[in-house]
């Protein structure tokens, strides 16, 4: 079988093996995609680090006595599982998606591990709680990275994670509960566990739209430009949900 012929831009690659060198080269980019993205996660463990400290030392601030400062208690394990849930889901990713944007890992933990501090300075009692999640989702983010890289299952049948997701929120009518036992009842809870439907159900909308969007991209030119009515409809839809 003839070998291909090498681009005119590429004259390096003449001579000693295109495709050596272009294995070089994608090797390089996934090590640079490593490397950043274990930059952004370390600011984000320092940022996580300093709201933590900043959040230990406001009530002495507040009464300008250390003796007011408060027992830090479990809550400073929430940086330790935060770090090893980081640490997982970095390693899980470079194995599944070599040449991911190195930017949705490090911001997606910093938000949950932010919102983790933010519970724990707003509801105490809830601070556990919240880290649970953050394992349960950990855990169930790396095993989707391990059985589906692709995220095919969530493009093959969007119609169907969409309307579970409207189903779980449309339970919360007559299942609805809260955490602390007041009102509103948003939550669906079980054995301890309580969540907001609403919550995937955003992360289920953006996957829909990206799916759908994504397949009439792969149409001609001609009949991307034009969306018609039928096409307009499970958006108009989506969005009105």
């Amino acid at each position: 079988m003839p070998s291909q012929p090498i681009p005119r831009r590429f004259p390096a690659m003449r001579g000693k093996g295109w495709r050596s060198l272009w294995i070089d080269i994608s090797a390089d980019r996934q090590q640079a995609i490593n490397r950043r993205e274990v930059q952004l996660l370390g600011l984000a463990f320092l940022f996580l680090v300093l709201i933590t400290g900043a959040r230990w030392l406001a009530p002495a601030a507040r009464a300008d006595s250390w003796a007011d400062l408060p027992e830090l208690g479990v809550q400073v394990l929430s940086l330790p599982v935060w770090g090893g849930c980081a640490w997982l889901l970095h390693r899980v990713a470079a194995r599944a998606r070599p040449h991911r944007d190195p930017l949705l890992l490090p911001v997606g933990m910093l938000l949950a591990g932010w919102g983790v501090q933010v519970i724990w300075r707003l509801a105490p009692a809830f601070g556990v709680r919240q880290l649970r999640w953050l394992l349960l989702g950990t855990v169930g983010a790396a095993a989707l990275l391990r059985m589906d890289p692709g995220l095919r299952s969530l493009r093959r049948y969007r119609y169907l994670w969409t309307l579970g997701g409207l189903l779980l929120l449309l339970f919360t009518l007559f299942f609805g509960t809260h955490p602390s036992g007041g009102s509103p009842r948003l939550w669906l809870g079980c054995c301890g566990f309580y969540f907001q439907p609403s919550e995937p159900l955003r992360l289920l909308l953006v996957a829909f739209l990206a799916s759908y969007l994504g397949d009439r991209m792969l149409l001609p030119l001609s009949k991307r430009l034009g969306l018609t009515p039928r096409a307009m409809i499970p958006l108009i839809a989506i969005w009105l949900t």
